[in-house]
């Protein structure tokens, strides 16, 4: 028994070490799972973060050996209407649950895939008082799992949670840091240069690589001519006409135009917004457009588009960006 105890507290130690010494989530969490078998034989572990009430697996140990690693990475699970009732019970109590033998238990849902498991233990991970996911552990033998191990996890569960905190806060702290270096580097092109080619490309070129866009256009608007100047440009394939006639403005120009607001259009393709351009736009592969009002003594002068080829997080620091 003494043995056993000092086995747990030193594997527990290297644990804490790992959690310590790297703000990389990704290692962290491979190293939890390694080092956790030799406290806990498991079958199978998996580590599932949700964000807006959706929980993807994060990490996960055991299941490429049973082939099912594809399925449970394709997994979305719906946290607050789960069909599984045992995960619900995770995220409304956010507490551990043991089920001994799960063909004893009625709030288990069997499925094909992991009609193996005999034994499940569940933890959640939380962080003043909200759930940011689950550790599950799984085996093919029933009262694998005991209170024992409830401790064990409930444990790690609070160091994984401490961890995740502190990625967040060094994630926040470089974003931060990327923004007044980029901020900067605008800064300098407007002062230092007078012309505005070289200033937008400069403005462009920060845009696409903090935000992770594809293309971005800067378009000048007359509202006396009525029509819309391109003036610069990056990431597009394909030529386009300089000038854009809209003296009838239509599409996602004559929405910003006139609300002065921006536009989200997560697939261009299937958006009942259309325009003459949309077609040109799908022809470059793009999926997702964001166009911002360019403003000055409350006045529009001009709108930017931002496109990606694929689909746009829109975090808060992307939108304060």
């Amino acid at each position: 028994q003494e043995r056993e105890q000092r086995r747990i507290a030193e594997t527990l130690a290297e644990i804490a070490m790992a959690l310590n010494s790297s703000l990389n989530i990704e290692e962290i969490i491979e190293q939890i799972l390694e080092k956790l078998v030799v406290l806990i034989p498991y079958k199978t572990a998996s580590v599932f973060l949700q964000r807006n009430g959706t929980a993807r697996v994060f990490r996960h140990r055991g299941y490429s050996e049973l082939g099912l690693e594809s399925w449970l990475e394709n997994m979305e699970i719906d946290v607050e209407a789960s069909k599984f009732l045992i995960l619900k019970r995770l995220y409304d109590k956010k507490l551990p649950i043991l089920i001994p033998d799960t063909e004893q238990d009625p709030e288990w849902t069997p499925l094909n895939k992991t009609s193996w498991i005999r034994c499940y233990l569940g933890v959640p991970i939380v962080q003043k008082g909200s759930l940011l996911g689950f550790i599950n552990l799984n085996h093919d033998q029933s009262h694998a799992f005991n209170d024992a191990h409830i401790e064990i996890m409930t444990a790690l569960a609070n160091q994984v949670s401490t961890a995740l905190e502190s990625a967040e806060l060094y994630r926040q702290q470089k974003i931060q840091l990327n923004f007044l270096e980029s901020m900067r580097r605008i800064d300098h092109a407007i002062t230092g240069n007078m012309d505005l080619t070289v200033t937008l490309n400069v403005i462009m070129t920060e845009m696409t690589d903090r935000l992770n866009m594809d293309a971005v256009n800067v378009l000048v608007y007359d509202p006396a001519a009525y029509h819309i100047n391109m003036v610069a440009r990056q990431g597009f394939r394909l030529q386009y006409p300089q000038h854009l006639d809209s003296s009838h403005p239509e599409g996602m120009l004559a929405e910003i135009i006139r609300q002065r607001t921006p536009i989200v259009i997560p697939d261009l393709e299937t958006s009942d917004i259309n325009c003459r351009r949309q077609g040109q736009f799908l022809k470059e592969g793009f999926q997702a457009y964001y166009g911002i009002p360019l403003m000055a003594k409350g006045k529009i002068v001009g709108v930017l588009e931002l496109f990606q080829r694929g689909l746009i997080d829109l975090t808060a620091d992307w939108q304060r960006y």
